[in-house]
């Protein structure tokens, strides 16, 4: 049954306040409506955990800031929303590898911002009635939303899979192994049966982030790169490089 989801815009968000749920009730079914921190949280007092028990870096740093604490209160609702719409247990294989990746960040206060704004539109195409708040930049919007694959090691970017299939083709059963592509151009591949990818769909969306790139590569051969990928509607993740050889192979 479609569905409408409300966002709000809230101008202040006192200290222990919480995300808010209303109940509508039809005259057939009753439906929950999530009302979340969507569109615009201006002097937010903290982020959504307890600074008091921030303990990890990249806590005390969005502890510190404002504008860190904006981006973390949207990414609960975010959260909050994929929970009410797809059940704990998937809202955290999606949040989780997320999550994880603003974590490595350690303290560094942008990559912590642009982690964020990675978490904030994939729970956004996911549905979620959030986005980015007005005061961030341009190009900061622009590589969350991850035209391009990354690359540096630890960037990510967001892109939709464009295709699935075996390694060679004509291999109906994935026997020589699974390729993926991504409609930003790139691509993965494996000598095996990669179920993570064969059960995956064209069209899902994913994050993908550059994990290491080889070293010592003849001049214009750059394969090998190898690549994260978390499917955002499954949850499920791949680590692969981007050819079946490494640089200066067959």
């Amino acid at each position: 049954m479609p569905q409408n989801h409300t966002s709000v815009s809230v101008s202040r968000r006192e200290p222990g306040m919480k995300l808010h749920q209303v109940y509508a009730v039809t005259a057939s079914a009753v439906l929950l409506i999530p009302l979340f921190l969507a569109t615009s949280v201006e002097a937010v007092a903290g982020p959504s955990f307890d600074c008091n028990k921030a303990s990890a870096d990249d806590e005390i740093a969005i502890c510190s800031s404002s504008e860190l604490s904006e981006l973390d209160n949207l990414m609960a609702a975010g959260f909050q929303f994929l929970r009410m719409r797809l059940g704990k247990k998937q809202a955290n294989q999606i949040a989780r590898p997320l999550l994880s990746l603003r974590q490595a960040c350690g303290g560094d206060v942008n990559c912590i911002q642009q982690r964020q704004a990675d978490a904030v539109e994939a729970y956004r195409k996911l549905g979620a009635p959030i986005h980015l708040p007005a005061w961030m930049s341009a190009n900061t919007a622009v590589d969350a939303s991850g035209n391009q694959m990354p690359a540096r090691v630890g960037e990510c970017s967001e892109s939709a899979i464009d295709d699935i299939g075996a390694r060679l083709e004509g291999d109906q059963n994935f026997e020589s192994g699974t390729s993926v592509s991504f409609a930003n151009g790139g691509g993965q591949v494996s000598y095996d049966k990669e179920w993570s990818i064969i059960r995956s769909k064209i069209g899902d969306p994913v994050q993908v982030c550059l994990v290491s790139i080889p070293k010592g590569c003849p001049p214009g051969d750059d394969r090998g790169k190898v690549y994260k990928t978390t499917n955002l509607r499954t949850g499920e993740s791949w680590e692969l490089p981007d050819s079946q050889h490494m640089c200066g192979g067959a």
